[in-house]
This record gives structure tokens, C-alpha cells and sequence, in this order.
């Protein structure tokens, strides 16, 4: 049993939505602080998880968010600003790529967004 499994059974709904935002906000609380622009973190009501990762090139900044579509439906969004336009009021990111998540489940929806993430920090 996964690490991520044990905390999702010590969880007290077993309703899935319910479930990822908690997961979700334990994540983002562990993962907020190491944010250099958390300003203009991408937030919605269909975004549970939004979080920095280094950008490929210098003069970008990139998020990489977890969000919900439908029901069952979850993708993965890499969005990207300039960074000489991050202290533009007016100005934010914008969805690069989206990568769709084959399944429903929070321990698979979780670990497929933990796997985009080792990709993006090149781990």
C-alpha cells in the first residue's frame, strides 16, 4: 500500500470530490511556500491543485495545475507567463498544454499529476 493510499483510508468521506480537495489542499499548503510568483498562481472554481515548477527557459514562469473537466473527468494544465509581464495588473497566465488523466480514481489522479510534476523539475 502507497503512502497516498494509507492517507486517503485515514480520510473521513469517502466521497472522491471530497477527498481530493482535502488531498489537494494538504499538497498546496506543503507546496505554497517554496513559490517565488505566487501571485498569479492560476485559481478557479475547477482547479484543485495549482503549483510552480521551473520553466525550461529563463525568461518564463510556469504552473502546473490538477483540474476537474467533469464528474469523472481530470486534466493537467502547464500554463505560462513572461516574466516581464508578471507585474502587468491585466496580465496572466495562459494554458500552454493540458495532458488528459485515463481515470477517476484520487490515488491514480494524484499520481499521474506527482509523475508530471517529476517531469517538469527533471527529476
Amino acid at each position: 500500500m502507497t503512502i497516498l493510499e494509507t492517507i486517503i483510508k485515514e480520510l473521513k468521506t469517502d466521497n472522491k470530490i471530497q477527498q481530493m480537495m482535502e488531498l489537494c489542499s494538504t499538497i498546496a499548503l506543503e507546496e505554497n511556500p517554496k513559490c517565488k510568483y505566487p501571485e498569479k498562481l492560476p485559481q478557479g472554481p475547477n482547479i484543485f491543485l495549482s503549483i510552480e515548477i521551473p520553466a525550461q527557459q529563463k525568461r518564463k514562469i510556469n504552473y502546473l495545475t490538477l483540474e476537474r473537466e467533469s464528474e469523472d473527468a481530470w486534466i493537467i494544465v502547464l500554463y505560462t507567463i513572461l516574466k516581464k509581464n508578471y507585474s502587468m495588473v491585466d496580465e496572466y497566465p495562459k494554458k500552454t498544454r493540458a495532458f488528459v488523466i485515463n481515470d477517476h480514481r484520487p490515488v491514480k489522479i494524484l499520481t499521474d499529476f506527482a509523475k508530471k510534476v517529476k517531469y517538469f523539475r527533471g527529476e
